[in-house]
């Protein structure tokens, strides 16, 4: 676990999301991790991304098999980015630099944000790149440049100085290839605020145990049944509604109840009546 501790970079894959499994010790095993990917759900529900109470970093990705999905994730200075495509776009592209802050984790050196250099947006394309055009706040930076290292690297200089003020602030990229094929990328970003957790369906899926969270619901829904039916039961006898009133044999009239039956100024306890509530009720 030393080469974990070390590193800034350590990324986990599984199949399972940790909420489905019952296995013991992951939080220990991950402690030193950005980011556990994983799958199973096949894309049920669309951007199932959250944020662990510890840091950790909680990405499930869509199937390959029939939505054809996949995800490109770079490392840029210690932090991690990522987006999810289909697989027909012309154009896949990451702002790898400056760093969408609903993803930032404490386990990421998050203070290298405010010393950045460039903007640097990750773009694979079968066409070439014709412009890239950045705006920040909307308001226009620049058009980036294709990096002499890295031909799917395209960089552009700013002053991090200008945005280092504890707000959050929107960057938007426009990129065009030869063919006008265009795709857009934005988000928020912040050099000073750690970002907060939201409570949405992401985080109820992937921080609550989903098997205790079932067993939960299961023996609500008993207790609300069991409530219903003495509801019920209780007001058959308020109301003194009889089920049928009538001759319950050829000489003798009654009538019948879900609490029991009246004939001959005698009452009888309920027999098959509460089975036929369970029945009426469902």
């Amino acid at each position: 676990m030393n080469t974990d501790k070390n590193s800034t970079s350590t990324i986990f894959f599984g199949h399972y999301p940790l909420t489905f499994t019952y296995s013991k010790g992951l939080d220990q095993i991950m402690k030193y991790g950005i980011a556990y990917l994983n799958g199973h759900l096949h894309s049920g529900i669309k951007h199932l991304y959250a944020r662990h109470s510890n840091g950790l970093l909680e990405l499930e990705l869509g199937d390959w098999k029939d939505k054809r999905r996949f995800r490109i994730l770079t490392i840029d200075s210690g932090l991690l980015s990522f987006e999810d495509f289909r697989f027909s776009q012309p154009i896949y592209a990451i702002i790898s630099n400056p760093k969408a802050s609903k993803f930032l984790t404490p386990r990421e050196p998050f203070h290298r944000l405010s010393h950045s250099t460039h903007i640097r947006i990750v773009i694979f394309s079968k066409l070439s790149i014709s412009n890239v055009i950045i705006s920040i706040d909307e308001q226009y930076i620049g058009s980036a440049i294709q990096s002499n290292d890295n031909g799917n690297l395209f960089i552009l200089p700013w002053n991090t100085s200008l945005y280092n003020d504890e707000n959050l602030h929107k960057i938007f990229v426009e990129i065009k290839d030869s063919g006008n094929n265009t795709i857009i990328l934005q988000h928020e970003f912040s050099l000073s605020l750690p970002t907060s957790i939201k409570w949405n369906r992401s985080r109820i899926i992937l921080t609550i145990h989903q098997p205790t969270f079932g067993f939960v619901i299961l023996i609500l829904s008993l207790f609300a049944y069991i409530f219903i039916l003495l509801y019920y039961r209780y007001q058959a006898k308020q109301k003194s509604c009889p089920w049928y009133f009538g001759y319950l044999t050829p000489d003798h009239f009654g009538a019948a109840f879900l609490w029991g039956t009246l004939i001959r100024g005698a009452y009888l306890p309920p027999d098959s009546q509460i089975f036929s509530g369970i029945v009426l009720v469902i």
